[in-house]
């Protein structure tokens, strides 16, 4: 039997067909259904078009099954086919064909025609896609911690609560909560490091990932008295164009992926998470403050839903493009 990866399929019943290179773009019909549609360029399903008429000489009758794989004695003729045999492999053909599209006979030159050379793909190039797709793979991983960092977030409510009930030590479980909250979301911005220098979003990582870093050391300077706390607001304006340039990432990432919702939904939780902070440090009146104050966090918890909803969006996206990648 042939192999069914070689075939072409019928868009209206499904049968299939050998494929074969010299009839691309043809347009043929279906003997099971009577479906016209055209050869694609690589094996699969067959390009539906709309059933108007066609002249005889323009089509091409796939006269083919999968059971018609044994082949027979070649008696290579350089005349159209007669008997509604192929000369080479005994396979059903049109009377009169001029090409059997099982072993691509020729009838009129009385040979086969050569299948065209596959040139294969140079060592640097597999390597290279080879790094992207383990790249990608680790970016996936990152974007999973990411997550994870999250929920732990949404825990470290209810979980001190019941380590609280349970006899445990309310702070401790807190501290153990936040520190693993911590520690994925760094692991998974380091994995997401390996994403492809194509998608031009390494370098706004490592921005994201210096400021981060700043801010961090700025607090730690502050908190043991080595800098005043009127560098307070510096370091919350630093961490926040951390996060600004990290969201950012996800945005290039998006585009890199060529996923068009997908980069509107990194761009909108980018502006939302823009307009959030500007809203924090322009509250000044108490009334107005209040009042804002509500707002922000109905904002804020809707911001994070849309931040969650991206990050399984761009694991998706990134799963699609791998597994694209590996055929």
């Amino acid at each position: 039997m042939s192999d069914p990866q070689q075939r072409v399929t019928c868009p209206g019943c499904e049968k299939g067909y050998r494929w074969q290179a010299s009839l691309i773009g043809r347009r043929v019909p279906c003997k099971q259904c009577g479906t016209e549609f055209r050869v694609p360029e690589m094996p699969g399903v067959g390009i539906a078009i709309n059933p108007d008429p066609i002249s005889e000489d323009s089509t091409y009758d796939l006269d083919l099954d999968a059971a018609a794989d044994t082949p027979a004695s070649p008696e290579h003729h350089a005349v159209p086919a007669k008997g509604g045999k192929c000369p080479s492999c005994n396979s059903p053909v049109r009377e009169g064909a001029m090409l059997c599209l099982n072993c691509g006979f020729n009838m009129a030159e009385g040979k086969k025609i050569q299948a065209p050379e596959v040139t294969p793909l140079p060592k640097e190039e597999k390597k290279a896609m080879r790094r992207e797709l383990a790249g990608m793979k680790w970016v996936r991983v990152g974007l999973w911690l990411n997550l994870i960092s999250i929920l732990l977030l949404f825990a470290i409510v209810p979980l001190p609560i019941a380590a609280g009930l349970a006899g445990l030590d309310f702070i401790l479980v807190i501290d153990i909560i936040a520190y693993a909250s911590i520690a994925c979301s760094t692991l998974g911005a380091l994995l997401c490091l390996t994403a492809p220098k194509e998608s031009k979003a390494r370098p706004i990582l490592i921005v994201s990932m210096a400021l981060s870093i700043a801010s961090i050391v700025m607090s730690v300077m502050i908190d043991m008295g080595d800098l005043s706390y009127d560098y307070d607001w510096i370091s919350e304006v630093i961490g926040t164009l951390a996060n600004v340039f990290f969201l950012y990432f996800f945005v290039q990432l998006a585009k890199y992926l060529e996923f068009d919702q997908i980069t509107e939904r990194a761009r909108l939780v980018l502006g939302y998470y823009i307009a959030l902070q500007l809203s924090m440090f322009l509250l000044v009146l108490p009334i107005i403050g209040c009042i804002t104050l509500i707002l922000m966090l109905i904002a804020a918890v809707y911001t994070l839903f849309l931040y969650i909803g991206l990050l399984i969006d761009l694991n998706n996206a990134l799963t699609y493009h791998i597994q694209e990648q590996s055929v």
